[in-house]
């Protein structure tokens, strides 16, 4: 979206991409950016700049434009629910006014909600893997907290990672992703 070599991106300009992939992956607006980027971000931008970077950007994902061309048009019909990717339900709002809501729904349940199949679907076929030694502790968004003792961490990170892995790649088959794993000594290392 910058025209800008890799080893020139800077800390700046990555708050920028996620203020860009989040705001327009779920449905903003150039203006919507403005006040998306500066809220969530702390990124000021023009509305021109915006504008400017919302038509760069369905330039380049024209795939995600037709998705949300067609979410729009059934976000204005009769649709009552939409699913994620395991089959869970989420019942979108009925009545006037409720077409903006209804859209939002329509993009970032497919999206968010099957991401969230996909770590519970990790958990599940990590827990009987785990050595004795080693929970699960916590979830946060797409992320899995495990605890376990110094001479299995090795052992655990690498289970942690082919159990997200492997979940999300049947789930999403055909889609590339990719895992982050680490260990510490404390959560605040994160």
């Amino acid at each position: 979206m910058l025209d800008k070599p890799i080893e020139d991106i800077t800390k700046e300009d990555r708050q920028l991409a996620k203020a860009v992939n989040f705001g327009l992956l779920y449905g903003q607006s150039a203006k919507g950016l403005v006040a998306y980027a500066k809220k969530a971000y702390g990124v000021e931008m023009e509305y021109d700049r915006a504008r400017a970077i919302h038509g760069k950007f369905f330039s380049a994902y024209t795939g995600l434009r037709k998705w949300h061309e067609r979410s729009r048009e059934a976000a204005s019909k009769d649709l009552k629910s939409v699913r994620t990717v395991s089959g869970r339900v989420r019942w979108l709002p009925e009545g006037k006014d409720t077409e903006w809501i209804r859209f939002v729904g329509l993009l970032n349940t497919p999206v968010q909600g099957g991401s969230a199949d996909a770590l519970k679907q990790a958990m599940v076929d990590l827990a009987d893997k785990l050595p004795s030694s080693a929970s699960i502790v916590s979830t946060v968004h797409d992320k899995l907290i495990v605890e376990c003792t110094s001479d299995t961490a090795e052992e655990v990170k690498a289970l942690v990672e082919t159990a997200m892995l492997d979940a999300v790649q049947t789930m999403f088959p055909g889609v590339r992703f990719e895992v982050e794993a680490g260990i510490c000594d404390s959560w605040a290392e994160k």
